[in-house]
């Protein structure tokens, strides 16, 4: 019978390996696409493009960039990494009944707190990401933020915002 324990730890490990991923593909693919541009605009103006040629590549740097900062893929990319690195390291400490897992009395306890303790920091910082976004923005501060559905938890105990049922995070405890 499988471990529910190990299963929420495999599960969260997954999630957030896989976005991290996506999160560096995405940023590394726009900042590239960005560079190249960026060296097009004077080859263009060299060459004697018209106008709306050059100014069009400027404009689609800026788009990206917008894209880059709405979306905060490299943000994404790093905390998703941290957190899926801190994962592997508790599963991997757990594994071999070390630091803190050798003399615990109840390890799997211990290890289900550590990493619902990760999924949790995480997820605060998703909403002061989200929150400082908004302000920014000009957005009331105060105001909730709009749900992601590129992230695995709302906060501590709430539910994973999602638009695609199939790509949502794995359960909480306080999810059916």
């Amino acid at each position: 019978m499988p471990d529910p324990v190990l299963e929420r730890v495999d599960q969260q490990i997954h999630w957030y390996d896989r976005h991290a991923t996506s999160a560096r593909i995405w940023y590394c693919s726009i900042k590239i696409t960005q560079i190249i541009l960026a060296a097009a605009v004077p080859v263009a103006a060299g060459l004697d493009f018209p106008k709306l040629v050059t100014g069009s590549l400027g404009g689609l740097i800026v788009i990206l960039e917008g894209i880059q900062q709405l979306f905060r893929y490299h943000d994404n990319w790093v905390r998703y990494r941290w957190t899926a690195s801190a994962m592997e390291r508790e599963r991997s400490l757990w594994t071999a009944g070390a630091g803190d897992y050798a003399m615990a009395d109840r390890p799997e306890a211990q290890l289900a707190l550590r990493i619902e303790d990760l999924t949790s920091r995480e997820a605060t910082q998703w909403v002061a990401l989200q929150l400082s976004q908004t302000a920014s923005a000009g957005v009331d501060a105060e105001a909730k933020p709009a749900d992601d559905d590129n992230h695995p938890a709302a906060g501590p105990g709430g539910p994973a915002p999602s638009a695609r049922p199939d790509d949502a995070a794995p359960a909480t405890g306080a999810r059916a």
